[in-house]
Parts: structure tokens; sequence; C-alpha cells
């Protein structure tokens, strides 16, 4: 069992990095064109910066809604609440949130969202686009676009095999990344374990408690 855990743990960590990979390949000047520091804080399901976004699509095998805003666009202020909606929070249980600075992160994307007011882009893993908002979108018309993009096509939600090892043996991924001098590579998965599920699940709970140990 453990090296077959292990085997998933080397594999899952190749497939994370993979994920940074893609972003390389499919965005002119990679993840983080800029180095600045971010303004924008985390709202709700929604994480700032894109390097992060990519490792958490990565993990939970979920599409990426990607928010381009900054705390100086005067729409700032409706879409702060508006991603701290019920109608929209009950849509990110298919999707993967991230909030990118477009002033600190200039070339994240290959499509101009800045100069053609693009401001939501959702993207499967492997890059495939499949939608985006117009720069003043309502919090009405994200919902919906989210809700018809999640019903009108497969979204090919797959665990990565760290996140399933995890849910199916807890305690035996945990010792065994803590056996190899990995307690920090262990404490991070368990805390995106704990971001996709909830701080109550029995998973989440039996992981933590081992890394506690």
């Amino acid at each position: 069992m453990k090296s077959k855990i292990g085997r998933i743990i080397v594999a899952s960590c190749l497939l994370l990095g993979l994920a940074g990979c893609v972003a390389y390949v499919l965005i002119p000047g990679g993840v983080g064109g800029g180095a600045g520091a971010q303004a924008l804080s985390d709202v709700g399901k929604f994480k700032v910066g894109s390097g992060l976004g990519e490792e958490r699509a990565g993990f939970s095998g979920r599409p990426k809604v990607q928010i381009f805003t900054s705390t100086d666009d005067p729409n700032w202020p409706s879409i702060f609440a508006c991603l701290r909606s019920p109608e929209v929070e009950a849509q990110m249980a298919y999707f993967t949130g991230i909030l990118v600075d477009y002033q600190a992160e200039s070339n994240v994307e290959s499509i101009g969202t800045r100069q053609d007011g693009v401001r939501v882009i959702v993207r499967r893993l492997n890059g495939e686009l499949l939608g985006g908002l117009p720069a003043g979108f309502s919090c009405a018309d994200l919902a919906q676009f989210l809700a018809t993009i999640r019903r009108s096509r497969s979204l090919d939600m797959e665990k990565s095999p760290i996140y399933a090892s995890l849910m199916e043996s807890p305690e035996v991924v945990v010792d065994d990344l803590k056996g190899k001098g990995e307690a920090a590579q262990a404490a991070r998965f368990v805390e995106l374990l704990k971001e996709f599920e909830s701080a109550d699940n029995p998973a989440v709970l039996a992981a933590q408690a081992r890394l506690n140990r």
C-alpha cells in the first residue's frame, strides 16, 4: 500500500508541476508577467494569484474561473460583493476561483484582458477556452454564465491522484510523506484538501490529526 501511495505522490507532484508548465506554454510570458506585490485580497472561493490558481486547479481537477481586476478598477467593489454572493458561491463547487490583478500580472492571458475589456475567462485545465465576460458584468450575469457552462459542457472534473488518495487513505498519505521528510508538502496537500472539501470533512480531520502527531 505504501509503495502505491508513494508512486501516487510522485505522480501528483509531477501533475501539479505540469499544470504550471501548461500555463507557461499557453500564456505568453508565463504565469505572473509582473513581479509586483498583489494588492487584491482573497474573496470567498476566489484566491489571488495565477500561480496559486494553477496549483489549486491542478489539485482539484476543476476548470478555472479567472477574474481580472484591480483595486483601482471602478467595478471592484461590486465584483467583491458579487464573488461572496450565494448565487456565485453555489456554482463554485464545480470550478476553481482565481483573482488576477492585471496590474501585477499583466501577461497572464493570451487574450488581451485589459486592452479588449475581457474580465472573466473560464478555461479547462488543458487550456481550452470555455467562455468569457466583458467588463461591467453584473452578478446575475456571472452566476448565469457559470451555470450555463456547467449545464452545457462536460467539465471533466477529476481529482488529482493525491487528492483522491487523501480522501481514501489520509493517514497513509501523510505518514508516507512525513517518513520521507516532506512534512511541509504534506501540510500543503492537507491545506488544499481542506479548501476543496471542508474543515470538518472526515478525511481532512484524519489527515490533520496525523499531520500534528
